[in-house]
């Protein structure tokens, strides 16, 4: 992360690549909170929807007027994590029980998570080359042989995918 951050920014903004993976996981939450959403969507139930966003903001509210002035930006980051997870799984357990309700494929999606996971330590925490542009070239080629192997891996449902469109 610091070699892209390095590569494309001004030195004064090198710090940010610290808060990047945050951003990045509270992101993913609420992209997750965005396919719960649509459940509320099809059930015509979206004043519920509703009530769960503001709870989420409010709580987010909470959590940066506590953690920003002990940790800074990471508070602000960590408060944003929290309060769009706990979204995510209060909107999944709402509409599992009360909404038309397309269940997740956690049996393809937590070994997936756990791949990009270790990916992303390796990444951050074990790659770190002095030469940017080996580092990232490093990184583009793993990038590379892992999305091979998804491609190989779930060919028949890319396929699929395709050939609706």
């Amino acid at each position: 992360m610091l070699s892209i951050v390095a590569l494309l920014f001004n030195t004064e903004y090198i710090d940010a690549y610290l808060y990047i993976p945050l951003i990045v996981l509270a992101y993913i939450f609420s992209v997750a909170g965005s396919l719960i959403s649509r459940f509320f969507e099809q059930s015509k139930m979206m004043k519920v929807n509703m009530y769960i966003y503001f709870g989420m903001a409010i709580l987010n509210l909470g959590l940066n007027y506590l953690l920003i002035p002990i940790y800074g930006a990471y508070g602000a980051a960590i408060a944003t994590i929290v309060s769009l997870l706990l979204g995510f799984v209060y909107g999944y357990c709402y509409s599992m029980r009360k909404c038309f309700f397309v269940p997740f494929n956690w049996k393809k999606l937590v070994p997936i998570i756990i791949i990009l996971t270790i990916v992303f330590v390796l990444f951050n925490y074990t790659i770190t080359i002095t030469n940017i542009y080996y580092s990232l070239f490093l990184k583009l080629i793993i990038i590379s042989i892992i999305g091979g192997v998804f491609l190989v891996k779930y060919f028949i449902d890319y396929k699929s995918i395709l050939i609706k469109n």
